[in-house]
């Protein structure tokens, strides 16, 4: 089934954050969610976390993000965003000027979605130097599916 976000199709229940479909007597939940998340790097260390910012049992399409304010810090001069055992999985190389965004494009090697049993904490981690100041503004995309129960 081809879905436009524009057009209410039937048996397609939208919401701010997800959509729901149901086939027949069936209601079975894909949910199409997002998550955010404001992280202020002011840690004074190499690396910021963002406690488990990808949810549980989620299938990750892809995650965005921006500098909303331009990140400090002694010798530092890119990050990248990813998780503790993936540094850069989801952007490497980002300039720490207010402006400066990330997405698909930035991606390194991953070319698969990304299946999360568990909840997972995002990290931003400085080539060098460390995190003084400054803000990453994140919003990441993801599956999830409910169980299936009958009308």
């Amino acid at each position: 089934m081809l879905f436009n976000a524009r057009k209410r199709l039937a048996n397609t229940y939208a919401h701010p954050n997800f959509f729901k479909f149901q086939r027949g007597d069936w209601k079975a939940g894909l949910n199409v969610k997002t998550f955010e998340a404001n992280k202020s790097t002011v840690s004074g260390g190499i690396t910021e976390t963002i406690t488990n910012l990808i949810p549980a049992g989620c299938l990750l399409l892809g995650m965005v993000g921006k500098v909303t304010v331009g990140i400090v810090g002694a010798g530092l001069t890119t990050f990248s965003v990813g998780i503790a055992t993936d540094t850069d999985r989801f952007a490497t190389g980002l300039a720490k000027a207010a402006g400066t965004t990330f997405g698909l494009a930035d991606v390194g090697a991953h070319t698969s979605l990304l299946l999360y049993p568990a909840a997972t904490s995002v990290t931003l981690t400085g080539d060098a130097g460390v995190f003084t100041s400054g803000t990453v503004h994140i919003v990441g995309y993801y599956i999830d599916l409910d169980p299936l129960i009958t009308l």
